[in-house]
């Protein structure tokens, strides 16, 4: 304790709200104890959520899957308004070369004559 209190004094100011010097122990520079390091299996471990942590945690995840179904639905309501769109525009496409071939025969009757 009391190296950590003559570090932090004689280290200087914190630069990027961090303290040079502790290494592995930054994380740990509130508590009072720096010598506990945590273990990769210390930050594994799982953690026991209380049951209302459980059931907010489930209530998010209902509303994630319904907000989901209603992505999916939406692009497959789009994907369809596309294709109508596709399939409408290949009609006129279609209607105005029937209509440009009727004009240009009837010109070149015209111009027969």
């Amino acid at each position: 304790m009391i190296r950590r209190e003559i570090w932090l004094e004689v280290s200087g100011p914190r630069k990027k709200n961090k303290k040079y010097g502790f290494g592995k122990l930054a994380s740990n520079i509130q508590c009072a104890n720096l010598l506990h390091v945590p273990t990769p299996e210390d930050r594994s471990r799982t953690a026991v959520l209380t049951p209302p942590a459980q059931a907010e945690i489930q209530r998010l995840m209902q509303e994630l899957q319904t907000q989901r179904e209603e992505i999916d639905r939406r692009e497959e309501m789009h994907a369809r308004m596309q294709e109508e769109i596709r399939k409408a525009m290949d009609e006129q496409r279609r209607e105005m070369r029937a209509y440009f071939k009727q004009l240009v025969s009837f010109f070149v009757q015209e111009c027969s004559k």
